[in-house]
């Protein structure tokens, strides 16, 4: 990890086009399956600074936070490194609402035919960092999400009785 040289993503905001793509998801596989290793194998220290690391060479800026990103988290709060997770949670959240804010501006129609993958895992994402943050305790700022989601919560539908309802 020290000896490799990161190249530039991670120092100014740069058009990263999709041609990045296959090296950019070469990485993330190799960084999330190493950490989740680490954590296999009861190395939580090493698979925090992994995830960090991860977080540092790829940042928003380029890399738009998104369900990929909570997968990381996930193994920081797991490991017991909430704090350091924060900030990347709420980045993550502000990104995560945008996000459903412009799917929820479509059409059905466009939605469903262009989008609708997309929001399914914004909304999973959504539902993730507030597990993740419940589960690490922190009511303060569950709360916070939860209040911040709730323009774009989906309400479960009643189940039709027999007759009607």
């Amino acid at each position: 990890m020290e000896r490799f040289k990161w190249g530039n993503f991670d120092k100014q905001r740069l058009y990263v086009d999709r041609s990045y793509a296959p090296s950019v998801q070469s990485f993330h596989l190799l960084m999330l399956r190493t950490s989740e290793k680490f954590m296999d194998i009861g190395d939580s220290t090493r698979a925090v600074n992994l995830c960090l690391k991860y977080l540092e060479a790829f940042p928003n800026m380029n890399f738009p936070y998104d369900f990929k990103t909570m997968r990381f988290l996930d193994i920081m709060v797991e490991a017991g490194a909430y704090d350091k997770a924060k900030p990347f949670m709420e980045v993550l959240a502000k990104e995560t609402y945008d996000n459903l804010l412009f799917y929820g501006s479509l059409s059905p129609s466009d939605l469903e035919n262009g989008f609708d993958q997309e929001y399914l895992m914004a909304m999973r994402t959504k539902d993730q960092l507030i597990a993740a943050i419940k589960r690490a305790g922190d009511a303060a700022f569950q709360k916070t999400l939860e209040d911040q989601f709730a323009p774009v919560q989906v309400e479960q539908e009643a189940p039709m009785l027999p007759g009607g309802n």
